[in-house]
C-alpha cells in the first residue's frame, strides 16, 4: 500500500506477517537497516522521526531496540496504521510492546525527550505545515 497524508507525501506499508526474525532477514541488505548495521549492538532506545506506515520502527525493533519514540507530525496517521485495512502490513509494529507512536514535530520533541542510542531521520517530507 501507498498512503498518501496531505494530498502528497506517500508513505509505503507492505505486508508483513508479525516475526521481527523474518524483518531482519528480509531487509537484512535494505539501506534503510544501514544506520542500525554501523551502530554494532542492539540499540536500548531509538526515535524514528516522520515514522508514517512503519517501516522505520519495524527496522529499529528487529535490530533489536528495547524502545522506539516514533514521532510523527501528522495527526492522521496513527488512526490510519490502525485500522483493520492494516493490519497484516508492518503497520502492526506500532502495537508491539516497547513502540510509542506520538504526534508532534520531531526535532522539537528531540529537545525534549532526552537522549536516544539513535535517531532515526529518513527523508522525512511533510506537507502537514506547508501553507
Amino acid at each position: 500500500y501507498y498512503l498518501y497524508t496531505d494530498g502528497d507525501v506517500p508513505t509505503q506499508v507492505e505486508p508483513w506477517d508479525g516475526s521481527l526474525e523474518n524483518a531482519r532477514r528480509n531487509y537484512s541488505r535494505f539501506i534503510g537497516a544501514l544506520p542500525f548495521k554501523l551502530l554494532n549492538r542492539s540499540p536500548g532506545r531509538v526515535m524514528a522521526i516522520g515514522s508514517g506506515g512503519g517501516l522505520d520502527v519495524l527496522l529499529a525493533k528487529a535490530a533489536g531496540a528495547a524502545e522506539v519514540d516514533a514521532v510523527e507530525i501528522n495527526p492522521a496517521i496513527p488512526r490510519i496504521v490502525a485500522g483493520k485495512e492494516l493490519q497484516s502490513t508492518y503497520a502492526r509494529i506500532y502495537r508491539e510492546p516497547g513502540v510509542r507512536l506520538l504526534v508532534d514535530e520531531g526535532r522539537s520533541f528531540l529537545q525534549r525527550a532526552g537522549k536516544y542510542d539513535l535517531i532515526y531521520f529518513a527523508c522525512a517530507k511533510t506537507a502537514t505545515t506547508q501553507t
